[in-house]
C-alpha cells in the first residue's frame, strides 16, 4: 500500500478564494490537533479528502459501533469567502503522523502536492511547546519562513522562537518544504506541559491565529475544556501525599526538569 489520497465528493479547486491550509495534526499536547478540530467544528467546514499511509502505526480504530477503520488524516474545507471572508480554508489533522522520518517526507509532500493543486497562498501549522510544567497562562511562539510573516506575528504579540530548537514532524516539514515550492508559511507553538491534551494551550494558539488570519471563532468551548482540565489537576494536586515528588506535569518551577520540546 502507497500512501495516497482519497477524495470524497466534489470540490471545485477553482471555487476557492485565496485558500489557506491550517494543519493540526497530533503531537506535543495534542495542541495542534485539538485547534484544528474546533475550528472544523465551528466553521462547519466539509471533509473532501482522506489520506491513508503504510508508514502509520500498525493498527486499526474501532468505533462505538464495533466497525473499523485504518488509521488516516482528513483534509477539510470551509468556505468563509461566500460570507465576504478574504480567505477561504483548508483544515488538515487526522488520527496519527508517519512514525518513520521517510515517511513523514513522504506525507508532507503528498500534502503539498494537493495544496499547490488548491493554489494554497499560505500554510499555518499549530503545535505545542513542550515546558514540562504547567502554565496558567501558556505563551504563543511563531517562527515563520520570511521576514515579513515574522513582523506580522510580532505584531500580534506572538513571541518568536530564537532557540535553534527543532520543529518536529509536519508542523516543520510542510513549511520548510512549503517555502522550496514558494509556499509562505507560519508554525504557533502553544506552550504546555506536554504531559496532556492541552485545551488551554489549545484557545491561547487560536487566539493568535484568528487574528492573524482575519477570521470569527467562537471559543467558549475549548475555553470549558480548560477549565475541566484545570479542575483535574487541582484535583491531582490535592492527593498527593506529603513529602512524596509531583507528577511532572503538575510540578512547581522550581521542581521541573528541562524538558522543552517543540513539536
Amino acid at each position: 500500500m502507497k500512501s495516497r489520497i482519497r477524495f470524497i465528493g466534489d470540490l471545485e479547486t477553482t471555487s476557492l478564494k485565496n485558500p489557506i491550509l491550517i494543519q493540526g495534526l497530533p503531537g506535543v499536547g495534542n495542541v495542534g490537533k485539538l485547534g484544528v478540530t474546533h475550528m472544523i467544528s465551528e466553521l462547519n467546514a466539509e471533509k473532501f479528502a482522506e489520506l491513508y499511509s503504510y508508514t502509520f502505526p500498525y493498527h486499526v480504530l474501532v468505533d462505538n459501533n464495533g466497525i473499523l477503520r485504518l488509521l488516516r488524516n482528513e483534509f477539510w474545507f470551509a468556505q468563509l469567502s461566500k460570507s465576504g471572508g478574504e480567505h477561504d480554508f483548508i483544515l488538515l489533522t487526522g488520527d496519527y503522523q508517519s512514525q518513520t522520518p521517510e515517511g513523514q517526507y513522504e506525507i508532507v509532500n503528498l500534502i503539498l502536492d494537493l495544496a499547490e493543486k488548491l493554489r494554497v497562498s499560505q500554510i499555518y501549522t499549530l503545535g505545542g511547546y513542550a515546558t514540562g510544567s504547567v502554565s496558567k497562562n501558556p505563551k504563543v511562539f511563531g517562527t515563520a519562513t520570511d521576514l515579513s510573516l515574522i513582523k506580522h506575528l510580532k505584531e500580534e504579540n506572538v513571541e518568536i522562537n530564537e532557540s535553534g530548537g527543532p520543529i518536529v514532524g509536519a508542523s516543520g516539514l510542510l513549511l520548510g518544504l512549503g517555502k522550496m515550492r514558494g509556499i509562505e508559511g507560519a508554525c504557533l507553538l502553544g506552550e504546555t506541559s506536554g504531559f496532556m491534551a492541552d485545551a488551554l494551550s489549545a484557545k491561547v494558539v487560536l487566539e493568535k491565529l484568528i487574528k492573524l488570519v482575519k477570521i470569527d471563532l467562537d471559543l467558549g468551548s475549548l475555553e470549558l475544556k480548560a477549565q475541566k482540565i484545570e479542575e483535574a489537576i487541582s484535583y491531582m494536586k490535592r492527593r498527593q501525599r506529603p513529602g512524596v515528588r509531583g507528577r511532572p506535569d503538575i510540578e512547581s518551577d522550581e521542581e521541573k526538569d528541562d524538558l522543552s520540546y517543540i513539536g
